[in-house]
């Protein structure tokens, strides 16, 4: 067991001693929601450096670190001795009030023990850290803590023209402020009126460090497009800050804009399109109904029903629907096949009956009452048109009468 520790001491000769190779402080001990709190760690080897140093950061809910540039190379000296050093500065940003603990970091990196060694692993970890986080007085959503806040904005696409629909207006929107990250800023508002479909491309962030000044800087891209001709308002974006040195919630307006899209007009051809397709419809329908009417008679169902039971061949369904269809007494050609029918059905000897010869005397039947009915709409005989009424007519005096 022992050999094994001295081989794990000789393997990572940092390990237990993070203390002397590893110092980390904060640089506020209260800050604003919002507000970048610096986070220097200061590394410590006894010979240079060898490549980069690794950290393992923490994920804390709504809580994000934020490495700000390479480390600053110096010397110190400690316990007596000279060590070379890393200095790595991080800003830590949250959006939560209340104590905010920063558990240990763990950290890898390698150095040589002289300038002339190989490289060593280093590995260690930071102690816990914490500050007060304090959220400003009727601040909401999402905080941004700077002492400014640039905003600017553009329009471009269809701004000096008529515009139709389809087209599309594009709303540019830049913020910068200085000592924080473009990560904090909150998304621009979407919102628009009915008849626009708004179209938001991925934000440019763009966060610099010179010379220890770091700048943030977010760019929005909009896109509105009109699907309807008329008049729309696009709203104001409002955007709020804190000014932890006025101690002061702040606003910038960017002011919306109103654009006329040409209504749709119609054009005759158009007009004619619709009245192609109504005008079939409308000359249709009547045939359409006066078919359903025909096809839906309460006579020709009843015809129906007596030739479906003949086919089934099945003399009771028959015998019904006769029944249904009409009374007898019936014509000379269907009483013979009626009489067969009924004695089929209720004689002590039934009779032979056939369906196909009682449908064909039905179908005979059927067209007899149809000739007897167009002959009563129809006479063949017609009255005189001007009939001559003999009692009326006098004889001349003198002749025959």
């Amino acid at each position: 067991m022992k050999s094994l520790l001295i081989l794990l001491l000789l393997a990572f000769p940092m390990i237990g001693r993070s203390a002397d190779s590893i110092l980390a402080k904060l640089g506020a001990d209260t800050a604003w929601v919002g507000e970048g709190v610096p986070l220097l760690i200061t590394l410590r080897a006894k010979g240079p450096f060898s490549g980069t140093a690794s950290f393992d950061l923490p994920e804390t809910a709504q809580t994000f670190f934020i490495k700000e540039g390479g480390p600053s190379v110096g010397s110190e000296t400690f316990g007596g001795e000279t060590w070379l050093t890393q200095l790595h500065e991080f800003r830590i940003y949250t959006q939560k009030s209340g104590e905010i603990v920063i558990p240990p970091i763990g950290i890898r990196f390698e150095a040589k023990k002289d300038y002339i060694s190989d490289p060593e692993p280093h590995t260690g970890s930071t102690q816990p850290l914490s500050f007060h986080s304090r959220r400003p007085p009727g601040a909401k959503g999402m905080v941004v803590s700077v002492e400014e806040l640039k905003v600017q904005q553009t329009w471009t696409g269809g701004t000096d023209e008529d515009l139709k629909p389809g087209d599309v207006i594009i709303r540019r929107i830049t913020r910068k402020a200085n000592k924080t990250t473009g990560m904090i800023f909150p998304d621009a508002d979407l919102s628009a009126p009915d008849g626009i479909q708004v179209y938001a491309a991925r934000p440019e962030i763009r966060d610099k460090s010179y010379r220890g000044e770091t700048t943030a800087e977010r760019v929005d891209e909009i896109k509105y497009q009109f699907s309807r001709g008329g008049t729309f308002a696009l709203p104001d974006l409002i955007f709020s800050w804190w000014d932890p040195l006025e101690e002061k919630l702040m606003t910038a307006t960017m002011k919306g804009s109103a654009f006329e899209v040409e209504r749709e007009r119609s054009s005759p051809a158009r007009d004619w399109i619709w009245l192609w397709l109504i005008l079939p419809v409308v000359l249709i329908y009547p045939v359409v109904s006066k078919v359903r009417k025909f096809h839906s008679a309460p006579e020709r169902l009843a015809v129906k029903n007596v030739l479906r039971a003949y086919q089934q061949g099945n003399p009771h369904l028959v015998y019904e629907a006769i029944l249904k269809w009409g009374k007898p007494p019936f014509g000379p050609d269907f009483e013979a096949e009626w009489a067969t029918l009924s004695k089929a059905i209720y004689s002590a000897t039934p009779a032979e009956w056939n369906s196909n010869s009682g449908k064909a005397a039905f179908a005979l039947e059927v067209k007899s009452r149809k000739n007897k009915q167009r002959t009563k709409k129809f006479p063949e005989t017609l009255s005189p048109l001007n009939p001559i009424q003999r009692d009326n007519i006098k004889t001349p005096t003198g002749g025959n009468p």
